[in-house]
């Protein structure tokens, strides 16, 4: 009782508590900023990726796919009042798009009197910058680490994937790849969120069918690969030991049900409407045999192993060899062999079903999402070993962008915001095929004049008439889905008497194997 009576008056003792007691509040304020650090890094990255790859797109902004005006085309006459045509006056709709879900986004847009390319490129932009937020909760989740590192991790790994080539060409081009990409990246992470999750919620047992029938939508394989996301949760479960929860089991089979019923209406719907299930897109590139695929198993199976070969296996090398040398827990090794089983599955049916790269490999490229979000968690991994291996890491892969971008960057710094900002302001004008719809536009003919062509895309878009596309693409009775001689082929051509002929391609049918 004395000491504590001496205490109290010592004023040295007083004066030392009162010391202590400011210099924490001093501290406060660094203390906060190094909780979070990581999260203000991330943003600041993000921002830093905006930039390049906005910048990029300056660059490549007239570098727009032909077969992206194909879905303008359909767009235009949706938000025009006419249904899925692809000319305004065909008498029946055609299932031509490549995917049902950028088809109504685009709608939307030119309804709102938006350009449909200016919008897809908006719109791709704007995914494939959420995506880390998309990362973030996995990451967080596997790597036992706070929402800020796991998304400071998830943008270190798409910058990764944003520096490639072949990012910037799908962002230019006008096509659904990254709308597929992120949907693709969304559902697996939802997929594994939820056979980790004990009890889901009631949000995460509303949002799981959503997301995958906007994958569903997405485009057509994304059904393939959204059913086997379902089945991901079960096998994930069953291979880690997870002990079985009667709550989880129904909030599963209530997300299947809810999938069923939702996708399969869109199912139902799409056959009432079009008459038959599958896209044309997959006559053309499998069956018909104006590509010479006639006869052949798997008539993608080169284009497939240039992909796995270029791209896949390196990374996948990458990420074994670092999870080894971190000794991340086999529970977390599985986790990712597992999650990466559906979308090497759709890669290699790709080999059956198509085999015409469309450039950049525009096909194979979501998938690999799943490998960068692996990458993501083993940042995370790192960031639990060592933080300051975590940090050199980042210091060393930023160290590169500006080597891996540095023409683009050279030029882009002496103005950076002109650069950034010049694919919105730009007014596409297109190559020879642009210049030619758009010359054949000024005629004013429309739907009364009729072209024969096998590039149905910016021609037809630009010049408004009507469109025989001997590929098949947006033609059903040329596109493989029903046995066509070759004389059957003119004979349907001839009764149609078109006004122009365009083409780099004679017109085949089944039964032809070569190209000629």
């Amino acid at each position: 009782m004395g000491r504590l009576t001496t205490s109290r008056r010592d004023p040295t003792l007083v004066g030392s508590a009162s010391q202590i007691a400011s210099r924490s509040q001093s501290w406060g304020p660094v203390k906060s900023l190094a909780i979070h650090l990581p999260a203000v890094l991330a943003v600041l990255a993000l921002g830093g990726l905006a930039w390049l790859l906005s910048c990029e797109l300056t660059d490549l902004r007239d570098r727009a796919l032909d077969d992206a005006f194909i879905t303008y085309n359909y767009a235009r006459s949706v938000a025009e009042g006419k249904g899925i045509r692809f000319n305004a006056s065909d008498p029946e709709p055609t299932d031509g798009a490549s995917s049902l879900l950028h088809l109504g986004l685009v709608a939307t847009a030119i309804r709102l009197g938006f350009d449909p390319l200016l919008s897809s490129r908006a719109l791709s932009l704007v995914l494939f910058l959420a995506a880390p937020f998309v990362l973030a909760p996995v990451v967080g989740r596997l790597a036992s680490v706070p929402f800020g590192v796991g998304l400071l991790c998830g943008v270190a790994a798409w910058t990764g994937l944003g520096v490639t080539a072949e990012t910037g060409w799908h962002l230019a081009d006008g096509m659904d790849t990254l709308l597929f990409l992120f949907a693709h990246l969304a559902a697996t992470s939802w997929a594994v969120l939820f056979a980790l999750t004990p009890q889901p919620s009631l949000g995460a047992t509303v949002v799981g069918p959503v997301l995958l029938t906007f994958l569903a939508a997405a485009r057509p394989e994304g059904l393939v690969l959204a059913g086997l996301l379902l089945v991901l949760v079960r096998i994930v479960r069953s291979c880690l030991r997870v002990p079985s929860e009667s709550t989880h089991g129904r909030r599963l089979a209530w997300v299947a049900m809810g999938f069923i019923v939702i996708a399969g209406g869109l199912l139902v719907l799409k056959v009432w409407y079009f008459g038959h299930l599958l896209p044309n897109a997959y006559y053309v590139k499998s069956r018909n045999a104006i590509f010479g695929s006639s006869g052949l198993l798997l008539p993608g199976w080169l284009q497939v192993a240039k992909f796995l070969v270029m791209r896949y296996l390196p990374l996948l090398i990458l990420i074994y060899a670092w999870a080894t040398l971190l000794g991340v827990p086999s529970r977390i090794r599985r986790i990712a062999a597992l999650v990466l089983l559906p979308s090497t599955a759709v890669v290699l049916l790709y080999a059956r079903a198509i085999h015409e790269s469309a450039g950049a490999y525009r096909y194979e490229y979501p998938y690999l999402a799943t490998l960068y979000g692996c990458l993501a968690v083993l940042l995370g991994t790192q960031w639990k070993r060592s933080r300051p291996a975590f940090f050199w890491i980042l210091v060393f892969g930023a160290s590169l962008v500006p080597v891996l971008t540095l023409p683009q960057l050279e030029h882009s710094l002496r103005t950076p915001f002109e650069t950034a900002s010049g694919w919105v302001k730009h007014e596409f004008v297109g190559d020879a095929l642009g210049f030619f719809g758009r010359d054949l536009g000024e005629t004013h003919l429309g739907q009364s004049a009729t072209i024969l062509l096998s590039g149905a895309g910016q021609v037809p878009f630009f010049s408004r008439f009507r469109a025989i596309d001997w590929i098949g693409l947006n033609t059903t009775e040329l596109s493989g889905r029903y046995e066509r001689t070759l004389d059957q082929v003119w004979e349907y051509i001839d009764e149609r008497r078109p006004d122009v002929v365009y083409s780099f391609l004679p017109p085949a049918s089944p039964g032809v194997h070569n190209r000629m």
